[in-house]
């Protein structure tokens, strides 16, 4: 079973041009892989302690987006 990554929040929610992301510092780097409601990668990059993603060019409708860092795993949806 994957650990979950706790120290990371999104926001806002729904999203309409810019989804914040906020990683605690203990957590280092981050890889973030975004993901359409098919399963389809949209984005991938490597976040550090606070980021702006910008999701304007994204479709309408759910999203996800998952976290890997030191082993761990965590996923969120958002709206766009």
């Amino acid at each position: 079973m994957e650990e979950k990554v706790t120290s990371i929040t999104i926001y806002p929610n729904p999203v309409t041009d810019f989804l914040n992301v906020s990683v605690a510092k203990k957590e280092g780097n981050v890889i973030s892989e975004i993901f359409s409601l098919s399963g389809q990668v949209i984005q991938k990059s490597t976040l550090a302690y606070t980021n702006t993603i910008d999701v304007s060019r994204f479709a309408k409708g759910v999203c996800f987006i998952r976290f890997h860092s030191n082993g761990n795993t965590e996923t969120f949806q958002f709206i766009k």
